[in-house]
């Protein structure tokens, strides 16, 4: 995800600037083949550029599957629904990478320039990719071909870029919800490129995931300034019916990414890497909101996805 400036998201980059110095040449190949069964687990990049799988049933941190350079403060990941593929944008913002995650093997970028997050329609036909162009691009995923590209909403026509962080589709994949960074959840109309009434997000935006049922949006934010607090991190709920917020899950953390089960029961937080309590990934019961025990991640939790219900690799 890009850096900005505003909602105390500038960190994002210094993560990613900051790693690029822990990367050791030749460390691309994978150091462990995934289980063959990869449902309960979900797959964390650190800052040290692995991904790294852990079983959401026993909390167990496995052994890095690979570490690739581009996977430095990466932007985004998401697996496939036939699990079988992880696709990452790489941190460089050119494009994005499928990684086999039987073998851990990696296969040729698609080049997307301004790459920064993907989502994934439900049948894995197609990415929407957004990013640091203002544009949601459908990338066709099996001829590897960007095709309709939708342009969003700037700040002023020929003005400064809103660099768009976060995308998440609905179950239907006819709409996309993009965040910008700053404080806006935007709709947008896959179909004819409507986009929609912004919904205001206090303290910023910063990563998003919809619950299984689409009818919850999850953003991730935190701020700087909070009266005599240095920093507030929550997830926000959002109805996605009505627009209105719900509210916020307190985190003594703050929060980079959030991936969402797929029963819809817990939502994973990641908590990036820069500074103490350490990082981690945090299990949140949803509805309740009730943050569980921290899954400790060395190297720092950066991006996060989770495997889909039923699957095998292989």
């Amino acid at each position: 995800m890009g850096a900005g400036t505003v909602g105390g998201f500038q960190w994002r980059r210094v993560f990613a600037v900051a790693a690029v110095s822990l990367v050791v040449a030749g460390c691309g190949a994978p150091t462990r083949s995934s289980p063959r069964n990869l449902v309960g687990y979900s797959f964390v990049t650190t800052n040290l550029g692995n991904l790294v799988p852990i079983d959401l049933t026993t909390g167990a941190v496995e052994a890095p599957l690979a570490a690739p350079r581009f996977l430095i403060g990466g932007s985004s990941i998401k697996i496939a629904p036939d699990g079988r593929t992880l696709y990452a944008t790489e941190a460089s913002g050119q494009g994005v990478v499928p990684i086999n995650l039987a073998t851990g093997s990696l296969g040729h970028a698609i080049m997307v320039p301004g790459a920064g997050a993907i989502a994934i329609t439900p049948d894995g036909r197609t990415a929407y990719v957004t990013g640091e162009t203002d544009t949601i691009k459908s990338i066709n995923l099996a001829s590897r071909r960007i095709g309709k590209v939708i342009d969003l909403p700037r700040f002023s026509p020929g003005g400064p870029r809103r660099n768009y962080v976060g995308i998440a589709l609905t179950p239907d994949a006819r709409t996309a919800y993009v965040i910008d960074g700053y404080t806006d959840l935007i709709p947008v109309n896959l179909a004819t490129a409507a986009v929609g009434a912004p919904i205001n997000i206090p303290f910023g935006t910063g990563a998003i995931a919809i619950s299984p049922d689409g009818r919850t949006a999850y953003v991730v934010n935190t701020t700087n300034v909070a009266q005599d607090r240095c920093c507030v991190s929550y997830v926000t709920p959002v109805d996605l019916a009505t627009g209105t917020l719900e509210a916020p899950i307190s985190l003594d953390h703050a929060p980079y990414d959030i991936a969402i089960s797929p029963n819809g029961r817990t939502a994973y937080v990641t908590t990036g890497g820069g500074s103490p309590p350490p990082p981690a990934v945090i299990p949140i019961e949803l509805p309740s909101g009730t943050p569980g025990k921290p899954i400790r991640i060395d190297g720092g939790a950066m991006t996060i996805a989770v495997a889909p219900s039923s699957h095998h690799t292989g």
